[in-house]
């Protein structure tokens, strides 16, 4: 059988885009779930000023928390959790996780609200401005969500009240989103889904072109054949993002 009687085959013509297919999905399959990937993210739930008052009232105005004198007190709720495929042990730690606030803010509690799985223990230290979290284990899907009251920062704004500072292997950098963020990407997958439909579609089009190979001109199939290359140049892009 000659490659333009492949090519004119309906069965062959089938074969060829279910193997297409299935190469599709393994690359995204080892891409997302067997490629090594190591992620960190910290999703911002919710900051919220709790008291505020303003200048012009401070000599009239006073506050207190916990025996302690306050000009506003925030809350600020963030969700660290191990977005990769591998576990973050204590000794790739050469720098544990640091949330930095304002140097005028003074942490007066931080809390782990929830945690999954519920047996991760994590040590918090304050210290004026800074919390830090004790190295700890990180597997694959764990997460904690942990709470902040800090009183005396600048007003928080649309800016995040707050910076993350740490060195761990294997990680650059500890990625910091909002909510809203973190909904917009969940969106990332029915998007590739939709990729490889549109590039299969694409494909099964090419081969029944093929089937009228012999009828067409010269210059018809060296379209055919730089549709092809796209086609094949798209589906490396996206398996490799």
């Amino acid at each position: 059988m000659t490659i333009l009687r492949i090519f004119r085959d309906g069965s062959w013509q089938a074969i060829g885009v279910f193997i297409t297919i299935i190469l599709a999905a393994l690359g995204l399959v080892y891409n997302e779930f067997i490629k090594p990937h190591y992620e960190i993210q910290a999703v911002v739930l919710a900051t919220t000023s709790l008291v505020e008052i303003n200048e012009e009232f401070l000599k009239d105005i006073k506050i207190e928390f916990k025996g302690q004198l306050v000009n506003n007190l925030s809350l600020l709720q963030v969700k660290l959790e191990n977005l990769g495929n591998q576990p973050v042990r204590r000794d790739d730690y050469d720098q544990p996780i640091s949330f930095i606030f304002p140097k005028e803010a003074t942490v007066i509690e931080s809390t782990i609200l929830e945690s999954l799985p519920e047996n991760i223990k994590i040590p918090l230290n304050i210290q004026k401005n800074v919390v830090t979290l004790e190295p700890t284990l990180l597997n694959p899907a764990d997460k904690i969500i942990l709470r902040f009251l800090f009183v005396n920062a600048p007003s928080v704004g649309q800016s995040l009240p707050f910076v993350i500072d740490a060195r761990i292997a294997n990680i650059n950098k500890i990625e910091v989103i909002t909510a809203l963020e973190q909904n917009n990407s969940s969106t990332l997958w029915g998007a590739r889904l939709g990729t490889i439909s549109v590039l299969t579609g694409m494909l099964t089009a090419i081969l029944l072109v093929a089937s009228f190979w012999a009828r067409i001109s010269s210059r018809e199939r060296l379209l055919i054949v730089l549709l092809l290359l796209i086609l094949l140049i798209m589906l490396v892009v996206l398996i490799s993002r």
